[in-house]
């Protein structure tokens, strides 16, 4: 049976237009050992450009380790988004598999429909100021599943279900201010970040998230 226990520390502020968090992480997980270190990551939004960067230097059983990853969005009007990626990753405490050089490259297209899409509703979107942070609303267009979960570093990666709206799923959370990640769970099992989401990079274990930005 796998196990993994540990714990990260992480404060974050907004510089200008940049978001900038810095902290520690330590998991105890595969080969039997610790996996610790600092992790610093900076998310800039300019008009149409997403850019984003971490750097994780690890201290693992097998050995030090550092981590990097940059990524790139560009939204081309109405019409989608450009994404690009370059990686190097860590070992995943969880497996001990170990860290990667990748690159990534992703354009998303509508070919059709365009005008009916510029008036949907966004999948994340930040409503008013509370407790430190906002209420954010999430929503999903998917008719054909039977069950919808939101998961992200705001709900320690365990399923929040979602509610049906017609052909949409939605969920409202207060969310505390700092750069987040999200994802949403189809049917219990499918990992899945639709097209639109905000700022889409893979995390240090290969699985695709999207970015919030919630502001203080």
């Amino acid at each position: 049976m796998l196990s993994l226990t540990g714990a990260s520390l992480t404060t974050s502020r907004l510089l200008g237009s940049a978001w900038m968090e810095a902290g520690v992480e330590a998991y105890h997980g595969a080969l039997d050992g610790w996996f610790a270190g600092p992790v610093a990551s900076a998310f800039v939004v300019r008009g149409a450009l997403n850019l984003g960067a971490t750097v994780r230097a690890w201290s693992t059983p097998g050995g030090d380790e550092l981590g990097l990853a940059a990524r790139a969005g560009i939204r081309l009007g109405d019409a989608g988004w450009l994404r690009l990626e370059v990686a190097q990753t860590t070992s995943d405490p969880l497996y001990g598999t170990p860290g990667s050089l990748g690159a990534s490259a992703g354009v998303s297209l509508r070919l059709a429909g365009r005008r009916a899409a510029r008036h949907a509703p966004p999948v994340v979107e930040v409503a008013d100021a509370a407790g430190g942070g906002a209420r954010v609303r999430f929503r999903l267009h998917r008719p054909l599943v039977h069950a919808v979960a939101l998961v992200g570093d705001f709900t320690a990666w365990r399923p929040r279900a979602m509610a049906r709206d017609g052909d949409d799923w939605v969920l409202e959370l207060t969310i505390p201010a700092g750069v987040h990640h999200f994802s949403f769970l189809l049917d219990g099992r499918i990992w899945f970040v639709p097209a639109e989401a905000p700022g889409i990079a893979a995390d240090e274990w290969g699985r695709k998230n999207a970015t919030l930005v919630v502001e203080s």
